[in-house]
């Protein structure tokens, strides 16, 4: 449970390093994403490619490109007003891949790894508020959601077996 707790916190504290890095260096990196992945072979149907240059490669979305053919949503609603109107493909990916989902083959490739999902166990908590162990064909993780006030937190590996933190959420309804 310790090294759970720890891995845990390594992927909470590395979030934001990850956001800042992605903001900056994706500039620099989208004009080479075609080479720093190999579009023709798969490493992870509909989630990764192979990468050439894994360092760089981690801060692209390759689902979202195997998925649309592009290197952002085509949904109009998933960004700000202005950025929409222009419509540029650059800023559009950049918004996609650098700000709203940073570092997304990191996050695929940590799933990859980690395998596929087998159960769930609650650790401690109530139905609104807890922790459970997830645990994976190559490892177990722990993942965390609970309430303050009307307000709703989440942050670990989800069943998919990808790291999510979801703060401040309104969204969500209490059992």
């Amino acid at each position: 449970m310790i090294k759970q707790t720890l891995i845990l916190l390594f992927f909470i504290l590395l979030e934001p390093v990850k956001r800042i890095l992605s903001a900056l260096l994706y500039l620099f990196i989208y004009p080479f994403r075609e080479s720093v992945r190999d579009m023709f072979a798969v490493m992870w149907l509909e989630y990764l490619y192979r990468p050439t240059f894994k360092p760089l490669w981690f801060f692209l979305d390759d689902s979202i490109e195997m998925e649309q053919g592009i290197e952002y949503d085509d949904k109009e609603k998933r960004y700000p007003a202005l950025l929409w109107k222009w419509h540029k493909d650059f800023l559009l990916s950049w918004w996609w891949s650098a700000i709203r989902n940073s570092c997304v083959n990191w996050n695929n490739y940590c799933a990859y790894k980690l395998g596929d999902y087998i159960c769930k166990n609650k650790v401690c908590g109530s139905v609104n508020s807890f922790v459970e162990m997830k645990s994976f064909n190559n490892g177990n993780r722990l993942y965390t959601e609970f309430f303050i006030g009307k307000f709703w937190f989440q942050f670990g590996v989800i069943t998919r077996g990808r790291f999510e933190i979801d703060v401040f959420k309104t969204n969500r309804k209490r059992k």
